[in-house]
Order: C-alpha cells, then sequence, then structure tokens
C-alpha cells in the first residue's frame, strides 16, 4: 500500500466520520475530536500491521489489532453517544 493510498483512505474515512455526525445528530466538541481521533488510529493501525515493510512478528500483529479493535469501539461509542 502506498503512502498516496493511505492518505486518500485517511481523507475519505475522516470526511465520512464528520458526514455522520453532522447529519444524523449533534456532537460537542470532545466527542468529535475521539471519534476522527479514533478513526485515524484504526487506519494506521491496519496500515503499520499489514504492511510488510516493517517486519512485524505475529505478536506485535495481534498487539496492533487489539489497537485497532479497541479504537473503532470507541469511534462508535463516541458517535452513537447522543447528547
Amino acid at each position: 500500500m502506498t503512502t498516496e493510498i493511505l492518505i486518500l483512505i485517511i481523507i475519505i474515512a475522516n470526511a465520512g466520520a464528520l458526514f455522520r455526525m453532522v447529519i444524523f445528530s449533534k456532537f460537542n466538541r470532545n466527542q468529535i475530536f475521539f471519534s476522527i481521533a479514533s478513526i485515524n488510529i484504526v487506519i494506521f493501525v491496519i496500515y503499520f500491521g499489514s504492511s510488510s515493510e516493517f517486519n512485524l512478528s505475529q505478536e506485535d500483529k495481534v498487539f496492533f489489532s487489539l489497537i485497532g479493535i479497541a479504537a473503532l469501539v470507541s469511534f462508535f461509542y463516541f458517535t452513537d453517544k447522543k447528547k
């Protein structure tokens, strides 16, 4: 996966997260910050965990997967919580 594709995925994911928050309900500033930060963590964790450039061991890939799952859960928690 090249850097340009990664940047494009980040832009699309952030736009989708903002669109979801703006369209479906009102959110305060902290919820918007944490939800966008968590979706970016998910993208970077997937990129670093799946890239062959870093030569990660199996334990490191499991650790990155757990971080990604936790960030994804926090994204849905902050975006689904009504004010």
